[in-house]
């Protein structure tokens, strides 16, 4: 369920951290985000451990005949096992490992992240090529493996982390080209229609409904709040510089009870730009938008702060930096 479900307000991470080091990764979380910390994802690996594949990972646990194996340009369905998901099982377990150690004797709450369905079949190719999301068993299927499977994540870090309360991200940056039909066929001449929103709403809605803790749709691209509204999302997360004059729909999710995590923060930030003066620069974004919403000010105490999309991109002290501007929107927000 969705809206019952509450998600506290904080700051947090979007999901992926720099390098490969899952040590240095959570003690950078458990440091700079005391309010909702994160399972890392650590692309740099390679594949396995990014978005995709550790999605596989779990899909993998609950449906057998599933298999995905790399291809030189992503991912691939096929019907066996492959060095890449084994690969990915170990660096998933490792993560867990080391997340159980930092966080499994305290309370508070903590989140993970999974790919949401529609960019997990536009990002994977079917066997015989083009992707999964050209067929519409194909994808049926694997929305209600994607459910299942996120259960059963949950299920498994909630026995590691007993007193902690659990929140589900699920990543979607795909979503929006899937709504416009920008998702490219096999040939790579044509592109896949357009998904309506109501269809696209209903597997989302499939894994809200199905999950018993509360669930955000996270997007960096131009969210698409209305199909978060008819999926029952108890939360929205998204870059606030990606999504055009997002005012009404973010007044709207908030007084239907959604909760907002506001991707504010670059994901890095030049050499010449201290720590302060971006926490300043991007706090007036964010009173800006939210005096144009016409919410009241005592509102943004209930909002949570992000950096903009995930990190992989950043160096360690970059990460560390973008994390902790997070945590001081959030203590500003709350005075």
């Amino acid at each position: 369920m969705a809206l019952d479900h509450v998600i506290p307000a904080g700051a947090t991470g979007v999901g992926s951290m720099p390098g490969i080091s899952v040590a240095e990764a959570v003690a950078i979380i458990a440091g700079e985000l005391p309010d909702l910390p994160h399972v890392p994802e650590l692309p740099a690996r390679g594949p396995g451990s990014d978005l995709i594949g550790r999605t596989a990972v779990l899909l993998s646990e609950v449906w057998r005949d599933l298999g995905l194996d790399t291809t030189p340009t992503g991912w691939r369905l096929t019907g066996s096992s492959s060095a890449a998901l084994r690969r990915g099982r170990s660096w998933l377990g490792e993560d867990l490992d080391r997340c159980e150690q930092v966080f499994g004797d305290s309370d508070g709450n903590f989140k993970l992240q999974m790919c949401g369905p529609w960019t997990f079949v536009a990002a994977v190719e079917a066997g015989q090529g083009g992707p999964a999301l050209r067929d519409a068993g194909l994808v049926a299927d694997i929305v209600t493996a994607l459910a299942v499977a996120a259960q059963q994540h949950l299920d498994s870090v909630q026995r590691r982390l007993p007193n902690r309360q659990l929140v589900l991200q699920l990543d979607e940056p795909l979503l929006p080209a899937v709504l416009s039909g920008r998702i490219q066929s096999a040939s790579g001449f044509t592109r896949l229609p357009e998904v309506p929103e109501g269809d696209a709403a209903a597997p989302l809605k499939q894994v809200v409904d199905t999950v018993d803790q509360p669930t955000m749709l996270h997007c960096c691209d131009s969210f698409p709040f209305s199909v978060a509204a008819a999926a029952d999302f108890a939360g929205v997360s998204w870059d606030l510089a990606l999504t055009p004059n997002p005012v009404d729909p973010v007044a709207a999710a908030f007084e239907a009870g959604q909760h907002l995590v506001i991707g504010a923060v670059p994901t890095t930030r030049s050499s010449e730009t201290n720590e302060v003066n971006q926490t300043t620069t991007v706090w007036g974004y964010v009173q800006e938008l939210w005096r144009r919403t016409g919410l009241s000010e005592a509102d943004l105490s209930r909002v949570s702060f992000s950096p903009s999309c995930g990190l992989a991109g950043a160096s360690p002290h970059q990460a560390r930096a973008a994390l902790g501007t997070a945590a001081e929107l959030s203590v500003r927000s709350s005075r």
